[in-house]
């Protein structure tokens, strides 16, 4: 049995407290390299909405641009999607479940924590016009995890990073953006002597802005460091709300990990970006059956 309950406290607080590619590095962490991409270049397969039916859907829109198509032009490569707020397909509204915005794994699930830890990223499209609009939250974004020693639906944690209108301002995180372009939402896990830490980063062109740690999960309001490395396993990136005027641009969906943490761990990711439902002969499991689309 779902608990409608938990998630819809969980939207509620988001606007309350408003292929596989090892070629990349990235300049503000050289041992970083992309272990899964979806670059949207194509389609947005792998990102989940309102439009695919059953338990397997969501709520939210999600939309593909090509490079010619849209009204801004993608952070890399020729195509990028956009999401938006929306009604839930009809399964989650018979849980209970109203609106939301779409959700996409950051590539197959691994089982054990890789060496030098691992990050998501995702770029969004923000623009301090926006900011024409009255003052409050303009969108919720989360990145989880998973707790290895629990069941679904109570293995997943959240940590959110809310864009906010305030006197004029686009803010992400509290910090103010004044230039309109793409920009790297970061989620960094790593390992303090086999405590969790979470870093939030916002990057832009490949220059981290700014990093700040994140000292609690939402909702459930636990400290990273009470969870063992050893028991986290990666997530989801999930737009938790999304202002209902408001068509987002998105691109670029990684995870990343060292170099030596891919050498090791390289069956565990899907073997192309087209690839949903990973071979079981690769060593990953099918996404889809481990619930990804209800937040707890």
């Amino acid at each position: 049995m779902k608990r409608p309950t938990v998630l819809t406290l969980i939207i509620l607080l988001a606007f309350a407290s408003a292929g596989c590619d090892s070629a990349g590095t990235h300049s503000d962490d050289p041992a970083l390299r992309t272990a899964w991409e979806q670059d949207f270049d194509a389609s947005t397969e792998g990102w989940l909405g309102a439009e695919t039916t059953g338990a397997s859907g969501w709520c939210g829109e999600i939309g593909h641009i090509d490079v010619e198509g849209g009204p801004v032009a993608p952070s890399d490569g020729s195509g990028y999607a956009v999401v938006e707020q929306g009604a839930c397909n009809a399964y989650w509204q018979e849980q209970g479940f109203a609106s939301s915005a779409p959700y996409g794994p950051f590539g197959a699930y691994f089982d054990a924590w890789p060496t030098g830890g691992f990050a998501g990223d995702l770029d969004v499209y923000l623009d301090p016009d926006w900011s024409a609009s009255s003052d409050g939250a303009l969108f919720t974004y989360a990145a989880s995890i998973r707790l290895l020693d629990r069941e679904y639906p109570e293995n997943f944690r959240y940590f959110y990073v809310p864009v906010t209108k305030d006197g004029g301002r686009l803010l992400v995180a509290g910090r103010a953006v004044t230039e309109a372009g793409w920009y790297t939402f970061r989620h960094r896990f790593s390992s303090e002597d086999g405590a969790l830490a979470v870093d939030f980063a916002l990057l832009r062109g490949g220059q981290v802005l700014f990093t700040q740690p994140v000292t609690s999960t939402a909702v459930s309001e636990e400290a990273p460091a009470s969870f063992e490395t050893s028991n986290v396993g990666n997530g989801y990136a999930w737009f938790v709300a999304i202002r209902p005027d408001l068509r987002l641009p998105i691109d670029e969906h990684r995870l990343l990990q060292d170099e030596q943490s891919q050498s090791g761990k390289a069956s565990s990711y899907c073997p192309s970006t087209s690839r949903l439902d990973c071979d079981p002969a690769h060593g990953a499991e099918p996404l889809i059956a481990h619930g990804a689309h209800d937040p707890h």
